[in-house]
């Protein structure tokens, strides 16, 4: 995953006092620092987001989807028929709906204003989370608070951690890090594949993994975390009560 450091364009006059779904209020202005957590579906950025909520300095609020979502509606537009049909007698081409896409992406992209980036694996993440949250931390220049290492018990508490049943990887970030789904893939590729991995997935090589590892070495997880992985195998965790739910605005 990917986590930047930026902030608002200084010629966006911006000043908000927002109140939190955690009922705490939040002031934003252009002078606000932003960190943005990205990556590829299933990389960690939902824990990532998580561990960061539960320190007291920090509000990373829940995932919102709105590229893919955008991109979706693009694509969509061009497969129905009927849409089509609609765009071509107001003579608006493909053309013309890629570049207002590309636009908004733009627009939403450089109104981050990211300025610098460090990359995060989650493997990293889960078998070593206190190095790895120190340098983040480090990173955001915020300084260390043990409840991004805890941050199962700040879920839906006043000024906690924010999750809603939308987000894929609820389930498995209201558990405390563990190692439950680090090698979960191992034994569901097919052998041709495994054979054949150097070339059908040559970033692998380019990121620093071994192809041919099956299970992967990923190295010793720290003790807290062998801990907490005993209790997770034991299930101890199931859903908070107060998790927020999707609206039916949101699933219509």
């Amino acid at each position: 995953m990917l986590m930047c450091q930026g902030g608002y364009p200084h010629s966006l006059g911006v000043s908000v006092l927002v109140k939190g779904s955690n009922q705490t209020l939040y002031h934003y202005s252009q002078n606000s620092p932003m960190v943005f957590v990205g990556g590829v579906p299933r990389s960690g950025t939902t824990l990532m987001r998580a561990m960061l909520d539960a320190h007291p300095d920090i509000r990373c609020g829940e995932e919102t989807r709105v590229i893919p979502r955008l991109l979706a509606m693009r694509h969509g537009w061009r497969r129905s028929a009927e849409d089509r049909w609609a765009l071509d007698e107001e003579a608006i081409t493909q053309e013309m709906l890629d570049s207002a896409t590309a636009a908004f992406l733009l627009e939403v992209i450089a109104r981050h204003g990211s300025t610098r980036c460090m990359s995060i694996r989650y493997e990293n993440l889960v078998l070593r989370p206190r190095t790895t949250m120190e340098r983040v931390l480090e990173f955001l220049n915020v300084p260390w608070h043990e409840g991004v290492l805890h941050h199962e018990e700040a879920i839906g508490q006043p000024g906690g951690v924010s999750l809603s049943r939308i987000e894929r990887s609820t389930d498995q970030v209201i558990k405390p890090v563990n190692l439950e789904a680090l090698t979960r893939w191992v034994g569901h590729i097919p052998v041709g594949v495994l054979k054949d991995m150097d070339n059908i997935a040559p970033m692998l090589n380019k990121l620093g993994y071994d192809p041919t590892a099956n299970p992967p070495d990923y190295g010793q997880p720290d003790p807290e975390v062998i801990h907490n992985t005993e209790r997770v195998l034991k299930g101890d965790f199931k859903p908070p009560a107060n998790l927020k739910r999707p609206s039916q605005e949101s699933i219509t």
